[in-house]
């Protein structure tokens, strides 16, 4: 035996009110080779009866190498009255408070003990009575170590039972269309048992690669084998479950009975796979035309003095909210209403409070956050008195939409009779009640109609071969009408040009009797026939609230973060995402949100109303939405809930409950507003151990609990938008982490120190608005260049110490978006150079931002290093301080350049900008030294090509501009021009529909 030397302290507590004798004697032992005791002895002492609880001893067992064999010296000295740490030998191990603790103890102390050696150590030096119990104990415990040791082959075991799991499951799901209610629960059950199955294997994985990355031992030895013990014991309970629900599935002879059914193959759409405005609205013409006329003719007056209101009602997916967004973007009534048009989605609750927001909002372009209902509503008046108006009510409900009408109309101005509402209803009674002209009901498509739209979809170059017109045009009576079920069957009918393939679904969508005017069955067929991978992605999109916006490449992260996207050899997951993300947008699954606001060509899309309404049905048993009062719902939720959704309204507190639900691998908070929340519960973490995702974006969250660093499975965390201060040190033990969103918090000082510990990250989202704030405080920890996965990077302040300069982002892969502050602190031009932004082809906006410096000089010589890629999309360069127009400015093309900014206080002239092709939005401000702008901007080649693609022009704190003159045939698109603090400038050379001016 080697050497080995071990202390313990430990109690008894948890054996109830019996005491034991505690003997000051010391006795030895000599053990055989058989594990029997040569001899014993003992010296009577004195015995003392303590309380079992109050009673401590002490165990030193040494085992020495002996040449005949082994000698065991044991002793027990009397309690120590010290607190146990102090012992510098000792392995600590709390003394137990509970019957479960003091059994967690002796298998610590068993995990180093062999076997053959307990029965005699207890039964020489313990008492009779406490004898029985340590040994039962010591015994089972020993029994649950030894399968605790044998784990790793038991997961090897578990890894086959899993994938008999998915085959069984994919076997059930392609042979029949599941309706029997013990079916689906049987289904129910056997996805639950591979979800688990996959998520004990994840964590199992986790503890050790997060003990691999630490270089240091994993845990200590009773909490290792603990934790061994409680994989054991699942992986058992796993395969039980899954012998007895095989057994069933054998007896009832579940999916043995039919072919299996192979749903046609989605092929890759082509680029651009949003549905084109005139597919959508295909047959409605004379529906648009009669609108119209009523919201600029006086045709829609209404008696009295109310405010003239116009409804569109029908049934779900007939197009009603598609054919009033035609409307709203009508010539006629861009030209009636001018930049007065506004568009609030109901479809979240009919909330006075939050549409009166909106119509702020969307007239002034700025977020507006006071509630105060008197405020409210006399800013609300202030900003629409005067020309009329033309506000859309999406998608109102029969219920709030009723009850709360009459408050919202109180804060609209009725005016000189020009003004106009227009809403989109489900409900007949809320288009009587609400309307004031006769109700435009809209009626279904012929299946003529339905079916040139599922023949665009499935072949959009034309040439559909006749054999399939027939099937194509029977599948097409079967949609009710309804364009979306139309155009959704033909994008999964896409490139198919295999009879057998149109049949299947022909026969799909005939397999069950449908109801009249109802297509959400339809709708569930085509959801049906989506590849898995498809409908997994789909169905997570059932957390979402009804009406929510959504980014395309935040989706994506949302899904790699779950598991969703299958690699596919070296291309980029996010690459595959959106793949997925296009496939589901062909088929208008996804669409652009009717009120998509773009920050620069990133449009926002949603769910289809009535496919929401499919989606709550066939996510209900994984992914919840929790409204209303939590404390109700919490006790209600399923505890086999993957995906968890909050809405927390005014709540202080929306947690309360879900730290039990253990299986949660999502947890997302809902919410505008930044108000209330600032602080977590530490317990909420620790036993959410399957954490993946983890949004609490919008919150007033100033502080996380250091727990969150136990979420070893976490692999995205948003707080965009919240009130967060600093990250705790804990969050670089997330090794699993891919993306964390920081975007628009500006109250955010610094991220931890070690942030570089996080090697599996890929998508760091700093973003700040400009419009908002020029720069904050916010300093890079050192080492960011070792994130070599990194491809999101949307802020990076240049430091002074080592390890934080701007050289760190030499050998990263970045994408889309980069700022780079703090310039000034870039004092060695080899630094500069070594960032090679002009090589990072994937960044399509760049800023570069200098804070106020006193030397502009050693600017100049930096900047020229800091060129951008030639295909950059958008610049700005602030504060710069230097006199010199930057060569590449000038020279290069910029042929994608889409918008510019240029904050540069010493230039005196501009450089020649005109020839940019595609250049829509230019920012010039803060040149106080900028006299003249004659004939536009200095610039080669023909005048008539200057700025042909221009459309908004900002003109902004230019005190000495006096003189700006354009030539005939420049910026013949501008249509915005704004001109903000040029106190100088007397005269304006164009006269473009739109004009702001600010003194």
């Amino acid at each position: 035996l080697k050497p080995l030397n071990v202390q313990f302290f430990f109690s008894f507590n948890g054996i109830g009110d019996m005491s034991i004798v505690h003997q000051r004697a010391r006795r030895e032992a000599v053990l055989l080779p058989d594990g029997s005791f040569l001899k014993s002895f003992s010296t009577s002492a004195p015995t003392e009866k303590l309380p079992a609880h109050n009673l401590a001893l002490s165990l030193l067992c040494v085992l020495k190498q002996n040449p005949h064999f082994g000698a065991v010296q044991t002793s027990l000295p009397s309690p120590p009255r010290s607190a146990l740490s102090s012992v510098t030998t000792t392995i600590p191990i709390p003394a137990p408070a509970t019957a479960m603790g003091w059994r967690e103890l002796l298998q610590g102390i068993a995990e180093l003990l062999p076997g053959n050696l307990l029965d005699g150590v207890a039964k020489l030096f313990w008492p009779d009575k406490a004898v029985d119990l340590l040994i039962h104990l010591l015994s089972r415990a020993w029994s649950e170590i030894s399968q605790a040791r044998g784990v790793e082959s038991e997961l090897a075991d578990l890894k086959g039972t899993r994938v008999r799991i998915c085959h069984l499951l994919r076997d059930v799901e392609a042979r029949r269309h599941v309706t029997e209610e013990h079916v689906l629960g049987w289904l129910r059950e056997l996805r639950d048992l591979a979800l688990d199955a996959e998520d004990l294997q994840a964590v199992y994985d986790a503890r050790l690669e997060d003990s691999r990355k630490r270089k240091r031992a994993w845990h200590p030895p009773q909490s290792h084998l603990l934790f061994r013990r409680r994989v054991a014991k699942e992986v058992a309970e796993i395969k039980k479950a899954y012998d007895r629900i095989y057994e069933d599935r054998r007896r009832q002879r579940l999916g043995s009975r039919e072919a299996p059914r192979r749903p046609p193959a989605v092929k890759a759409p082509p680029t651009g796979a949003i549905v084109p405005d005139e597919l959508r609205v295909r047959g409605r013409s004379d529906d648009r035309d009669r609108i119209v006329e009523l919201l600029v003719q006086g045709g829609a007056a209404a008696p009295g003095n109310w405010l003239p209101v116009v409804p569109i009602y029908g049934l779900p997916g007939l197009g009603k909210t598609t054919l009033a967004r035609w409307v709203f973007d009508h010539g006629r009534v861009r030209d009636h209403f001018k930049r007065r048009r506004i568009w609030v989605c109901v479809t979240m609750g009919f909330d006075v409070v939050r549409i009166a927001q909106e119509i702020v909002q969307s007239l002034t372009g700025r977020p507006y956050h006071l509630s105060n209902l008197t405020t409210l509503q006399l800013r609300v008046r202030e900003l629409l008195a005067g020309d009329p108006f033309l506000l859309v009510l999406d998608n109102v409900g029969a219920g709030d939409g009723l009850l709360y009408w009459e408050d919202l109309r109180a804060f609209l101005p009725v005016g000189d009779g020009r003004s106009r509402v227009l809403i989109t209803t489900r409900s007949e009674v809320v288009a009587r009640r609400m309307g004031t002209v006769p109700r435009e009901r809209l009626s279904g498509l012929s299946p003529e109609l339905c079916f040139s739209l599922l023949e665009q979809r499935a072949c959009p170059a034309g040439g559909l071969h006749q054999n399939l017109q027939g099937i194509g045009l029977q599948i097409a009576e079967r949609c009710q009408g309804s364009p979306l079920a139309a155009i959704s069957l033909g994008g999964l009918l896409y490139g198919e040009t295999d009879e057998a393939e149109w049949r299947s679904v022909l026969e799909e969508t005939s397999a069950f009797p449908q109801t009249e005017n109802d297509v959400l069955p339809i709708l569930n067929r085509a959801y049906e026939l989506l590849p898995p991978h498809l409908r997994r992605c789909f169905a997570f999109c059932a957390i979402f609230q009804d009406g929510h916006q959504f980014d395309k490449e935040a989706l994506v992260k949302m899904w790699m973060a779950q598991g969703f996207i299958d690699p596919m050899g070296r291309r980029r997951l996010e690459t595959m995402g959106g793949k997925y993300f296009d496939e589901l947008l062909w088929m208008s699954f996804f669409q652009p949100s009717t009120r998509t606001q773009q920050h620069h060509d990133h449009l926002k899309y949603e769910v289809p109303s009535l496919l929401h309404d499919l989606l709550q049905s066939i996510s209900k048993h994984e992914c919840l939405r929790v409204v209303g009062d939590v404390a109700t719902w919490a006790h209600v939720v399923p505890d086999r809930v993957r995906h968890l959704a909050v809405s927390r309204g005014n709540q202080e507190s929306p947690f309360a409950g879900f730290h039990e639900h253990k299986r949660l691998r999502t947890f997302v908070l809902q919410g505008e507003s930044r108000k209330g929340i600032e602080k977590l519960p530490s317990d909420l973490f620790p036993k959410l151990s399957c954490l993946r995702l983890l949004d609490l974006s919008n919150s007033g969250v100033k502080v996380l609990p250091d727990s969150i660093g136990q979420l070893i499975l976490l692999q995205y965390l948003s707080l965009y938008n919240s009130s967060i201060q600093r990250l705790p040190a804990s969050v670089t033990n997330l090794f699993k982490l891919q993306t964390l969103e920081l975007g628009e918090c500006y109250e955010l000082l610094e991220l931890p120190e070690r942030t570089s510990n996080l090697t599996s990250l890929r998508h760091l989202g700093l973003h700040l608005d400009p419009s908002r704030v020029l720069s904050n405080s916010m300093s890079m920890p050192p080492g960011i260049g070792k994130l070599t996965l990194l491809q999101t990077l949307s802020r990076f302040a240049v430091g002074t110490r080592r390890g934080c300069g701007i050289s760190e982002i030499k050998d990263l892969k970045l994408r889309g978006e980069l700022c780079i502050s703090k310039l000034e602190n870039v004092v060695r031009l080899m630094e500069a150079q070594d960032a090679n932004l002009k090589d990072k082809t994937g960044i399509d906006t760049l800023t570069l931002q200098w804070s106020d410096s006193d030397r502009p000089d050693a600017q100049v010589d930096v900047i020229e290093y800091l060129e951008p890629p030639s295909q950059i999309k958008h610049l700005r360069v602030d504060h710069y301080n230097g006199t010199t127009v930057p060569s590449w400015l000038g020279n290069l093309p910029f042929s994608q350049l889409v918008s510019l900014g240029l904050s540069c206080k010493r230039w005196e002239s501009l450089p020649p900008l005109g020839q940019m092709p595609v250049l829509k939005e230019l920012c010039i401000e803060e040149m106080h030294n900028l006299t003249s702008m004659d004939h536009m901007f200095p610039g080669s080649g023909r005048t008539l090509n200057r700025f042909p693609s221009l459309e908004k022009l900002v003109l902004s704190n230019l005190p000495s501009l006096e003189r700006w003159s354009v030539l005939e045939g420049e910026m013949p698109r501008l249509s915005k021009l704004h001109l903000l603090r040029c106190p100088r400038l007397l005269e304006l050379p164009c006269d473009p529909s739109e004009v702001v001016i600010e003194v």
